[in-house]
């Protein structure tokens, strides 16, 4: 399944699955995200560890987590933070040939990747059995609401003017 921030940001609910790729920009609309399904997870006692990722990465604790599950039936949500432009293929590789346990959760964060990345067999792979979730940058009335509901949500008052003013102020 694939939604963009925009529907989630509607539906302010998050769907089921046990991959979540987090793709696009800006950083602060995935960390967004990955906080909901984090609040959502520890809930339920999952244990949270994160991991960075660069081109370089090697593989051995994700492995370990995923081996360690199979053992001791712990609940645990891996976030996987690529740092790289491009996702290693390692970690492609691994994601594609491995069946991901029922207490396993996993969210992979990623930048924006290019119109082919879109074709290849590891985004239509998670499209299909998993989540993806489309960032975008926020613009017009979906920004002015963003800033709304950030406004109301930390309890400050503001007036339609003054929206106007941060909007300008910081360039959209």
């Amino acid at each position: 399944m694939k939604i963009t921030y925009k529907q989630f940001f509607e539906h302010r609910r998050v769907p089921e699955s046990s991959l979540y790729f987090l793709v696009g920009k800006p950083y602060h609309l995935q960390n967004e995200v990955q906080f909901n399904i984090e609040f959502n997870l520890k809930a339920k006692d999952f244990d949270i560890k994160t991991y960075l990722i660069d081109s370089d990465v090697n593989l051995d604790q994700i492995r370990s987590n995923f081996e360690t599950l199979s053992l001791f039936n712990e609940k645990k949500l891996l976030i996987l933070n690529v740092l790289s432009n491009s996702i290693p293929k390692s970690l492609l590789d691994f994601i594609l040939n491995t069946s991901i346990p029922k207490d396993l959760k996993i969210i992979i964060k990623a930048g924006s990747q290019t119109s082919a990345f879109k074709r290849n067999k590891f985004y239509l792979h998670i499209e299909k059995n998993y989540c993806v979730i489309e960032f975008t940058e926020l613009k017009g009335l979906m920004l002015q609401k963003w800033i709304e509901n950030k406004f109301n949500k930390n309890k400050i008052k503001f007036t339609k003017d003054s929206l106007v003013k941060i909007l300008e102020k910081n360039e959209g």
